[in-house]
Order: C-alpha cells, then structure tokens, then sequence
C-alpha cells in the first residue's frame, strides 16, 4: 500500500488535529458546506447509500443521516470514528462507522462487505492528505471500487492555485494569508471544557516542487497549560494528476464546481469541486 507521512493518532497529542472533543470544537461553525452535500445526496435519490471516506467525527455523515439517508463512514483515526459513533448513538442515528484506509483496495471488501454505494463522498479537503500520486491515485481507485454502476464520486478538495499572492478565505474561520512563506495569523476557537478561548497561531509553507503545503501550529490552551506544537501537510493535486487519476479508476469526470452553490470551477475559485460518475455497467 503507498505510504503517507500522515498518521492522526501519532500527530501531537493534545492538539486539535487529534483529539476529537476540540477538533469539533474547532470546527464548530464550519457548516456552509452542508446543504451541499445534502443536495449531492438528495440528487441520488432518498434511498441511497452514502459513503464518506475520511470522515472525522462524522461532521458530514451524521449531518445527511439525520436526513434520512444510510450512511457509513471510515477514517483512519480510531478516536475520531470513536467520537462519530458516540454521537450517532446519542441521536439514535442509523449510521456505520469503521476505522479504515481510505487508500485500501480491499476496503469495499473487508470493512464494507461487498456493499456498493450510489455516493462516495470525500469533504473538506480530506483527500490533501495523500502526499503523492501515488497515495491519490490509491485513495481513487479505492473509492470507485465502492461505488455502485452509475454512482458517484464526489471530491471537495484545495483549488490547485490556491498558493498565490492574494488572501484568500477557505473553508475555515480563519482567512489563508497565501503566496508568503512564513506568514503567521492567529484565529480561535472555545475550549470544549471550559468554553475558554483556545488561540491557535499558524504558519504555513508551500514547496512548489513537491507540492506539499506544510502547516505548522501552536496551540495555547492557556495558563499553565504550555503551548502545544502541532503540524499537518497536505498536497495540492494538479489538474492532470486529478484526471489520470479518476481516469486509471474507470471513472468519467460529470462537473468540476467552484462553490458549494454549484457555480463552475474558475481560476481563483474557492473550492476544487470534482463529480465522476462510474460506469453504469460494473465487473465487480
């Protein structure tokens, strides 16, 4: 299986990267992205089958299965799926949770036992976790093995320009100052406790030859607690490598959309929306 440097439950502990009670915390007010993928699943119908592969704490999952759908979810970090299953059973949720590879070709197989899926849903940039073609090319494939004939794959990832001189606002309350190495910008979010401020400073720096953006964190949970180092890379995908991918998986690019209100995509573009469709025929 192609490797990655990215291993959750080995990443600073204490830090909101692992620890799901803050990493909710901190990711409280991002919801503008919901309706979207209500809507990406209303379109499949209210009897599909949702997938969502890196799926946190069940931010997206939970949220459609509420609506109804069936929903199962896999991420890498048992104390993530822990916490996602935690809050599907306070809410009576009919949903599935399992801690999983998203880059695995048994996947379908060994954790989701031959079930297929009209939607395969990756949120949030979650697929900027695969540091290399490789490790992309994996995680496609995986995914479109889930996928039931005719059904979707759908990618919200970082727009390959991302990295330029302008500021730029993400899916984040934070705006991404871009295009300076080494800018730092603090942003906060309440300690899940004690609803006290948590201040996070953030650095940031982009290699243009490997495109890796390394994020570099310190995390002040305030006296006496000592500040907390943390770090995250991502990598941002190009156009062709995103295409030869889905193409290697058998997939057909449908939309490429710039917004979650479904605008197409454009240069300077917020969000790097990517829709195939797998073929309707299947040899699985």
């Amino acid at each position: 299986m192609p490797q990655t440097d990215y291993q959750p439950d080995r990443l600073t502990a204490g830090s909101y990267l692992t620890d799901p009670a803050h990493y909710d915390a901190a990711h409280a007010d991002v919801v503008s992205d919901l309706p979207f993928w209500r809507r990406m699943a209303d379109a499949a119908g209210q009897d599909a089958r949702i997938l969502e592969l890196a799926c946190g704490t069940g931010r997206v999952a939970l949220h459609l299965a509420k609506a109804g759908f069936e929903v199962c979810g896999i991420d890498l970090s048992p104390a993530f799926i822990e916490a996602a299953r935690r809050k599907a059973a306070a809410h009576c949720l009919d949903a599935r949770f399992a801690v999983g590879d998203m880059r695995d070709a048994t996947l379908v197989d060994q954790l989701l036992a031959g079930q297929r899926f009209e939607r395969v849903f990756i949120a949030f940039n979650s697929l900027g976790l695969m540091l290399s073609v490789a490790d992309l090319n994996a995680a496609v494939a995986a995914a479109a093995a889930c996928l039931a004939p005719g059904g979707e794959l759908i990618i919200d990832t970082y727009p390959p320009d991302m990295v330029r001189d302008a500021p730029m606002a993400v899916a984040h309350p934070a705006i991404f100052p871009t295009g300076k190495p080494g800018v730092v910008w603090r942003w906060a979010y309440p300690h899940p406790e004690t609803g006290l401020p948590v201040a996070v400073d953030h650095r940031h720096r982009f290699d243009a030859g490997t495109q890796l953006l390394r994020h570099a964190f310190i995390i002040h949970h305030g006296p006496p607690a000592a500040p907390i180092p943390a770090h995250l890379t991502v990598r941002l995908h190009s156009d062709a490598e995103m295409q030869a991918a889905f193409a290697a998986a058998g997939l057909q690019v449908s939309e490429r959309l710039g917004d979650h209100r479904g605008g197409p995509w454009r240069p300077g573009a917020r969000h790097n929306i990517w829709v195939a469709r797998a073929r309707h025929s299947s040899a699985h």
